[in-house]
């Protein structure tokens, strides 16, 4: 059987200078329930929320016990998901004068 010791400050350090805080710990996400995505700014009401969950298409969302929440991250990319374009629907001028037959 082999017994490994080690400086655990010369392993800290030499893991420190290797790696950056956000490979480490993961950035803090922010948790909203569904009656907190409207208090937050977001165009969301509960009730759309809950038939979103039930008949699918809305912002993913997590179940933990009893409790449904939305990452914010979701919410922000499910809005994103949502943004249109119209400019291929947008009408095109005419060069005719409108005479016809000539």
């Amino acid at each position: 059987m082999r017994i490994f010791l080690f400086d655990a400050d010369v392993f800290n350090d030499e893991f420190r200078t290797h790696t950056s805080p956000e490979d480490v710990l993961p950035i803090t996400e922010r948790y909203l329930s569904d009656t907190q995505i409207p208090e937050a700014g977001f165009p969301f009401s509960t009730s759309w929320l809950r038939k979103r969950r039930i008949m699918g298409g809305g912002p993913t969302w997590l179940k933990i016990g009893r409790r449904v929440v939305y990452r914010e991250s979701d919410l922000n990319r499910f809005l994103e998901s949502c943004e249109q374009d119209n400019s291929e629907y947008a009408p095109t001028t005419s060069v005719d004068s409108g005479r016809r037959g000539r």
